[in-house]
């Protein structure tokens, strides 16, 4: 699986977890074609836009590599690319065949299955129930991708929808989101799963200001190297925790903080300044 972003390779693989399928990836044009050198498989999938090298190019220069054959190799292209004409363009391009983003599991699953050699395949078992309708089964069915609080400020059916209704797997896709967003090279979250309406901002190694964040009541903690015992307190404190790192929690949230209350309240002048109490409260 080729794909320059790493939650969309943690998606694909998470995806395709319970078939027991060998799985290599890379998050670039030259690493996928090093990998196609030294090994042989049975399928690949392959994303479009990419830095450097994208997909496209990516192909032509695998179909110069000895030995290998799209033939018994298929390449699907990963694309968000779903306008009229588009596969037919990735065909002419080369491709096998291709997959439209955000992928859904019933399409990988069905891709998969049609381009793998068949006796690579076994089919498992699969219980079979009819159709439930009854007003007691939606209820259960709501309440199965419910999320607490949390399905109150996101779309979280459809997220567990991507996510094969696992519930850890959706929140570790969704703290994956937040760290590529806010371009955090390592994030550690602890959710509670309630409503966020007040969080405590503590600079730098704050981590010691979750006792604090409990004293004024604070739904959340965004803070930096947060220790394991903190973590358990804030856990047990139904405080929601995102542990940034030192340099990361100064340098990158607090701007980013004012810039996102800066656009919501534009009549309000939010500066950063040196303050004393290393606690900040947003309600």
């Amino acid at each position: 699986v080729v794909d320059d972003v790493e939650m969309n390779l943690k998606v694909v693989c998470g995806l395709l977890k319970e078939t027991e399928i060998k799985i290599d990836t890379a998050t670039n044009g030259e690493d996928a074609l090093k990998l196609v050198e030294a090994n042989h498989y049975d399928l690949i999938l392959l994303d479009h836009m990419m830095p450097s090298m994208d997909g496209v190019e990516t192909l032509q220069c695998m179909n110069e590599i000895k030995g290998f054959d799209i033939e018994k190799t298929p390449v699907v292209m990963l694309t968000a690319n779903a306008v009229a004409g588009a596969k037919d363009a990735y065909i002419q391009a080369g491709f096998t065949d291709y997959i439209t983003k955000p992928v859904r599991e019933e399409v990988l699953l069905s891709t998969v299955k049609k381009y793998l050699p068949k006796e690579l395949i076994t089919e498992s078992p699969i219980k079979k129930n009819g159709p439930v309708t009854s007003d007691k089964a939606i209820a259960q069915e709501r309440k199965d991708t419910s999320m607490g609080e949390l399905s109150n400020i996101l779309d979280t059916a459809t997220g567990l929808g991507y996510c094969m209704n696992d519930k850890s797997f959706y929140l570790e896709m969704l703290a994956e989101y937040i760290k590529n967003t806010l371009d955090i090279s390592g994030l550690r979250f602890s959710d509670n799963g309630k409503y966020i309406s007040k969080i405590a901002v503590a600079c730098g190694a704050g981590g010691s200001n979750v006792f604090l964040a409990k004293k004024y009541s604070a739904d959340a903690i965004i803070t930096g190297e947060i220790k394991h015992h903190e973590i358990i307190f804030a856990n047990d404190n139904d405080i929601a925790v995102f542990d940034l790192g030192h340099f990361n929690s100064e340098n990158i949230i607090i701007p980013e903080l004012i810039k996102k209350l800066s656009e919501q309240f534009p009549d309000i002048n939010f500066i950063k300044s040196n303050f004393t109490d290393k606690m900040k409260y947003v309600n």
